[in-house]
């Protein structure tokens, strides 16, 4: 009874707060989404686009860096077209709209954009960030399981019919998030009945892991990967994994966790610093490790910015002092004690 209390209040929040901020957008209107946009940022802003369209209200949608190689894969597959750049002209910005991002230095080399803006705002599903406190309104739900949640529940209330195309991909967005709907969140299942009407293939995701294959560099980056990995043995069972790589580190800490691994720290070198992907098994949940908690852990440390969810992280440090090869190495003597503390005082609440 309480959570649909709960369900129903942040519903009809959500509604009132989107309502809102159709009154104050611009003519001349970005989506942005973080760089190296992932499924759910990808779907997140595509289906808003599709959403403002209704109303009138063109979108330029713009990713730093691009889509990833699997959200593109899919935008391939399903044949959708956007309006896409990867540039902005400053001051012929009306409004701004940044999804699926929870700080600034995601939006890089973008992160002057909220001062360009007359309008700025953020719709997001992470908890913790920066970004929320910058921009002239946040529409920010922890309780959803993803931001593309988010963009289904605004259409599902506001009967807005959606292409199935975009509904598949707001469908590969929300499944992405969740793990495989392992951790739904407030509105998961109501977002992908709305989702599954509008026409949406709940099998797309399979069929795409099915016939995805690693190119050669992704290949040539994991033997580079493990050829640099330092590991370590904490709690009897949990392993760690750390390494360095110059590209495809979020496949690469995906890859590790695949290989067995319990936490993988992945740091790359930037144009502006560093950046470490992480991710944890299932074990390591189980056990009170998460990724997020490691994120910000690193994060404080080093001075930078990290968030995400319980099973996948990022942190972005800006330094052109530490380069990837030395922070893995300093990681690699202080994470096994900080991650060992986590999961000794899980085990002793348990016991």
């Amino acid at each position: 009874m309480h959570e649909e209390y709960l369900r129903r209040k942040l519903e009809y929040q959500l509604t009132l707060e989107f309502d809102t901020l159709l009154h104050k957008l611009g003519k001349r209107n970005i989506i942005l989404g973080h760089a190296n946009a992932d499924l759910d940022a990808v779907g997140a802003a595509i289906g808003l686009a599709e959403i403002l369209e209704t109303y009138g209200v063109s979108s330029k949608i713009v990713f730093p860096e691009g889509p990833s190689r699997v959200a593109r894969e899919l935008l391939a597959k399903l044949d959708i077209k956007y309006s896409y750049s990867s540039k902005i002209t400053p001051g012929v910005i009306d409004s701004v709209i940044i999804v699926d991002t929870a700080n600034p230095v995601q939006l890089h080399p973008h992160t002057e954009i909220i001062d360009d803006s007359g309008y700025a705002v953020v719709i997001d599903h992470h908890k913790e960030g920066k970004l929320k406190d910058i921009v002239d309104t946040a529409i920010v739900l922890p309780e959803a399981s993803s931001t593309s949640e988010i963009i289904a529940t605004i259409a599902r209330n506001l009967s807005i019919p959606l292409n199935p195309n975009v509904a598949t991909l707001l469908y590969a967005g929300i499944i992405s998030d969740t793990a495989g709907l392992r951790n739904p969140g407030v509105f998961t299942f109501r977002a992908l009945d709305y989702l599954y009407e509008n026409g949406a293939n709940v099998n797309v995701l399979r069929e795409l892991q099915d016939t995805r294959q690693p190119d050669l560099s992704e290949r040539i980056a994991l033997f580079k990967a493990l050829s640099r990995l330092s590991y370590a043995r904490i709690c009897k069972d949990i392993i760690i994994a750390i390494t360095h790589i110059g590209s495809h580190e979020s496949q690469i800490a995906r890859k590790l966790i695949e290989l067995s691994g319990d936490v993988a720290v992945v740091v790359k070198d930037t144009d502006i610093g560093v950046r470490i992907a992480i991710r944890v098994s299932k074990r390591a949940l189980e056990n009170g490790i998460r990724a997020n908690e490691i994120a910000l852990y690193i994060a404080e440390k080093y001075s930078g910015e990290g968030g995400g969810h319980d099973a996948a992280a990022m942190t972005t440090i800006k330094t052109m002092e530490l380069t990837a090869e030395r922070l893995s190495e300093q990681l690699g003597r202080s994470l096994p004690g900080k991650i060992a503390r986590l999961c000794t005082a899980r085990r002793k609440k348990l016991e």
